[in-house]
C-alpha cells in the first residue's frame, strides 16, 4: 500500500495519509549530526502516545539532510520541514519542498544550536507550527529561546492531537 501510494501522491492526499513518523539520514552525516537526529526523536517520543512516536529506520518515509545551506522564501534558513500538506502541493508541487517529506537542517550547525533545530524541525513532522510567542522551541524565525521541548510546546502538540493528555 506504501508503494501505490508514494506513486499516486494524490490518492494518499484524498485518503487522509500522511507520511509515516519514520525518518533517515541521507547524505553524509556526522556522529553529532545522527546523535541530534536520536536525541531529538527521544525528545518528542517522550511526550507523544503510540501512535504518534517517532522512529529511525532504514527505509523512513522522512528524509533527514545536512545541505550546506536552506534558501526558501528568498532567505536563510537553519533547517526546514517539508511535508506536501495541501492539494495544490501534491498537483502542482510546493517550491520550497524539493523532496516531500523532508527534515533539512544546515551542515555548519552544531552543539546545543543542532539539538534545538533538530527537535524544532521534528516538531513540525508531527504537525505543529509555530507559536507566535517569544520562548517555546516551536516558536517562529528569531522567536525561538527555549533548548528543549517547554510546557507551551507541549501543549500544541495536544491542540494539533500528537500528544495525549496527560492523566488525571
Amino acid at each position: 500500500m506504501r508503494r501505490l501510494l508514494a506513486i499516486f501522491p494524490l490518492l494518499a492526499l484524498l485518503a487522509g495519509c500522511a507520511p509515516s513518523l519514520t525518518y533517515r539520514i541521507e547524505g553524509p552525516a556526522t556522529d553529532e549530526q545522527r546523535a541530534a537526529l536520536v536525541d531529538g526523536v527521544a525528545s518528542w517520543n517522550a511526550h507523544t502516545d503510540a501512535k504518534h512516536k517517532l522512529r529511525i529506520s532504514a527505509k523512513g518515509d522522512y528524509v533527514v539532510s545536512f545541505p550546506e545551506r536552506i534558501i526558501a522564501d528568498g532567505r536563510d534558513w537553519d533547517g526546514r520541514e517539508c511535508t506536501k500538506h495541501t492539494f495544490s502541493d501534491v498537483l502542482f508541487g510546493n517550491a520550497n519542498c524539493p523532496t516531500a517529506p523532508s527534515i533539512r537542517v544546515i551542515r555548519a550547525l552544531t552543539g546545543v544550536r543542532l539539538l534545538q533545530v533538530m527537535r524544532h524541525e521534528l516538531g513540525h513532522s508531527l504537525g505543529i507550527a509555530h507559536i507566535d510567542e517569544d520562548g517555546p522551541l516551536m516558536g517562529g524565525p528569531g522567536r525561538v529561546k527555549a533548548e528543549d521541548i517547554t510546557e507551551r510546546d507541549i501543549t500544541e502538540c495536544r491542540r494539533v492531537g500528537s500528544c495525549p493528555e496527560k492523566a488525571p
